[in-house]
């Protein structure tokens, strides 16, 4: 008995060392979002939340959350998009075109969701060829009144 009771005391000690570690980490991460000025403005961040007809009001630190986040997703969708281009290329070109975006959807899958967004272009002659679209060379007169 003695020793089930020491047990369920360690547990307990063992739970709340996690509870406070918990706190103690959710503080650290808040006090780095206060800390953080994100590039983006919160305002615009505020003026698109509040167009989703679910909105609730939110706290601003979720605001800022929000905007890191977007920056990170963006800084990380153009590393990628950048390092197929200069493996493609097979230079240290920093200019990135549509192409390129549109590439780095079907190939990633994280960003594959974006594939409606960006879908690849394709050309106009192979899309006449293939009997998709109809196009004609035909100039059309100006009428001049």
């Amino acid at each position: 008995m003695d020793t089930a009771n020491a047990n369920e005391n360690i547990d307990a000690g063992k739970n709340s060392n996690i509870q406070n570690m918990d706190i103690a980490e959710e503080a650290q991460i808040n006090l780095n979002l206060k800390n953080k000025t994100p590039k983006l403005p919160i305002s615009k961040i505020k003026k698109i939340a509040k167009t989703d007809p679910e909105y609730m009001t939110t706290s601003n630190l979720a605001y800022i959350a929000t905007a890191i986040t977007t920056e990170l997703f963006i800084q990380s969708f153009t590393e990628r998009t950048l390092s197929l281009n200069q493996i493609r290329t097979k230079s240290k070109n920093k200019r990135l075109v549509y192409e390129d975006l549109a590439e780095c959807v079907v190939k990633y899958e994280e960003f594959q969701f974006l594939g409606d967004v960006v879908p690849r272009t394709k050309n106009l002659k192979s899309l006449v060829k293939e009997n998709k679209v109809r196009y004609t060379t035909q100039q059309v007169e100006e009428i001049d009144d």
